[in-house]
This record gives C-alpha cells, structure tokens and sequence, in this order.
C-alpha cells in the first residue's frame, strides 16, 4: 500500500500533466505536444507504469489500473489528482461572488483562534510648551476580535468502469462542479453570517450584536426606509460620527459600498450618480449632495425584503473577514493512499473561516 510520502514523492512528467490536461479541455488545443497527446486515459496509465520501471505489455486494462493504483513508485493517481484540480480550479473560477466587493481578506496559518486589532485612533496632538517639552501620547489598547478557519469537503470517488471506459468526463466533469460548490458555499457562508440574530449578524466580543442601535449603526423598522437621499445622507452622518477603539476622536468613515437586495440597485445608482435630487420639501432639483459617495453597489438575490446595508472600504475600516488556511483561496485536491481496482478516490478539501472582527465600518437600515 503507497503512503502519503511514497505520494507525495511521485512526480508525473510535464508532457503527461499537459496533454491529459488539454484533452480534458482545461487547456488550449496546442498547450500538449508530444507522444502522449490525445491519448486516453489506459495510455497514460501504461506510460506511468513504464516511467516507475514496470512492463504494462500484455496485461489487460483492468490489471494496468490496478497496477498503476497499487505500486507505489506509479505516479498515476498524482497525474489524475493534477486534472482533477485543474478542473476544481476552472469550475472555482466560474463563480462571481459578492463577498470579495465588502469581506476583508486574511490568512491563518493553522486552525486555531488568531487575533485582529479592530480599528482604533492615536489621540489628538498637544501643544508644545514654551520650553520645547513634548508631551507624551499614549496607543489606546486595541478591541481584538478572533478569526478561525475550518475545512469544509467531500470525497470524489471515480468508477474502475469510468477509467476502463475511458470517462475522463466522469472526473472533470464532477470536479468543476466541486469547483463550483466550492465558491458557492463560501459565498453562502458569510451571508449566513450576516443573518444572524436576524439580519443584525453575530455577537462580537462585547456581548452586542453586529448591528445595534447603541452603536448608532442600525436603524430599526419602523424608522427605517427603502433607499432614498434622506436615509443614504443620515447613513453618512452615523458614519462620520463614529470613533476609534480609545474613543479620543472621530475615525472619519464615509460609505464605500452599498449591499442589499437587487430590487433597489437601480434607485440607488440613481442616488449615487445623479447630478442632482429632488428636493421632497419644495419639488424642486437640488445639488445631489451624496453624488459619487458609493465605489460599489453589491446588489444580490441572497437578500430579500427591504434592508439594506453600508459598508466603509474594506481596507480602511474592516467589518468582516474571510480568513483562509496559508493564504490558499481556493479549494485543493489530494490523492488518498491505498487505491484500488474498484476506482480511484479523491480527496477535495476547502480550508477558510468567516469572521465579523469590528462594527465600525458598518451601518444597516431596516428598510420600510
């Protein structure tokens, strides 16, 4: 039986990985050439066997299966496992997620608890004395918040049937859909974040609620409105009113992105775009005050009803994080040890953690 060193050491050819890779489609027609273009799966687990020093000549297509899977010097599952992430990656590409436009993005380097400082301000500065004597400032002790990150995946099991039959499909095929599973559940996964407590997100360190009205970033229904001049100029104000951590002065935020449900993106680029607004109490146009505010209007059909939300840059003032393993933003494939004649067995696996780690770059509006 091949163990994960004997794997990890086996090493397919460059021709190898590129043609099977063309002839899966995951590469341009002109991306293999050499002997080993176009050739079906069986004619690569032959030139594996014949690159581990092993004759395949003679035996039938089942025994050169079992023989490529079964002799650990074979480097023919570690080729099947290079497709198979080619085609998780391409069916991972395909995807569009929203989370990318208003998540932070950060890296952990094992599954244990890491800490983020939540933004914060140095106080104002002090005059100097007449005898030139500075006064000493003082760094507020930073809020922290903690990111994690967990593994999320499935095992992809391929038929001897499949292999004998020369089914490259029934691997690639099944892998871009992993792929796709693989940025759906992420995308899913922060919106289940933010739906928490409903709709107000998760409790952080300080025993509140994301959105809260003591933090003065959540108007709650009854007070609340669909988009319009007055609510995104009042989403403003409670931004710019925010301070930092040590609460010496204010952080300065402004909205940069505007999230909520596809219904309203129209009314709000209108709002965001326009040169000037209605003026409600005299019908007349007035100088749109809120013109160019928002960088991104994040509309999706995963929200529903009539809240909305307003994010500050990301980079500025970071209200989520999606936190992932090493830095790796993808999902990854691994080949198990101990294959046999019945099929071949990967294992595809996604390793990544969604915090909320500060309030402050955030605001939410109930909606009507």
């Amino acid at each position: 039986m091949a163990t994960p060193l004997d794997i990890l050491q086996r090493r397919p050819t460059d021709e190898a990985i590129a043609s099977l890779s063309q002839r899966a489609g995951l590469t341009g027609p002109d991306a293999a050439p050499g002997a080993l273009h176009g050739g079906s799966l069986l004619d690569h687990a032959r030139a594996s066997l014949r690159r581990a020093s092993i004759n395949p000549d003679g035996r039938t297509a089942e025994e050169v299966f079992a023989a490529a899977f079964t002799q650990g010097v074979s480097d023919f599952p570690v080729l099947l496992e290079n497709v198979a992430h080619k085609a998780i990656q391409k069916g991972f590409a395909t995807q569009q997620p929203t989370w990318r436009r208003f998540c932070a993005v950060g890296q952990v380097i094992d599954f244990r608890d890491h800490p983020r400082a939540r933004v914060s301000s140095i106080g104002n500065l002090k005059p100097v004395s007449e005898h030139g004597e500075y006064v000493n400032g003082s760094i507020p002790d930073a809020e922290r918040a903690r990111v994690r990150a967990g593994t999320k995946g499935l095992i992809l099991n391929i038929s001897r049937q499949a292999l004998v039959n020369d089914d490259l499909a029934a691997l690639t095929d099944i892998a871009k859909g992993l792929g796709e599973s693989a940025g759906r559940t992420l995308e899913s996964d922060v919106y289940a974040v933010l739906a928490l407590n409903g709709g107000l997100g998760p409790v952080l360190e300080d025993g509140k609620t994301l959105f809260h009205a003591s933090r003065g970033n959540y108007v709650a229904p009854g007070s609340g409105s669909i988009p319009s001049y007055a609510a995104f100029m009042a989403a403003v104000s409670a931004m710019a009113s925010v301070r930092g951590v040590g609460g010496d002065d204010y952080l300065a935020l402004r909205p940069s992105i505007w999230h909520g449900p596809l219904t309203y993106t129209g009314i709000v680029r209108q709002l965001n775009e326009g040169e000037h607004i209605a003026d409600p109490a005299t019908a007349l146009a007035k100088a749109n005050g809120f013109r160019n505010t928002l960088q991104d209007i994040v509309g999706t059909p995963r929200l529903t009803g009539t809240a909305w939300r307003m994010f500050a840059d990301r980079m500025e003032a970071p209200v989520l994080e999606v936190s992932f393993l090493n830095g790796v933003e993808e999902p990854t494939v691994d080949a198990q040890p101990g294959f046999d004649l019945d099929g071949v067995r990967f294992r595809v696996a996604f390793d990544y953690g969604v915090t909320a780690i500060d309030w402050r770059g955030a605001y939410m509006n109930a909606g009507a």
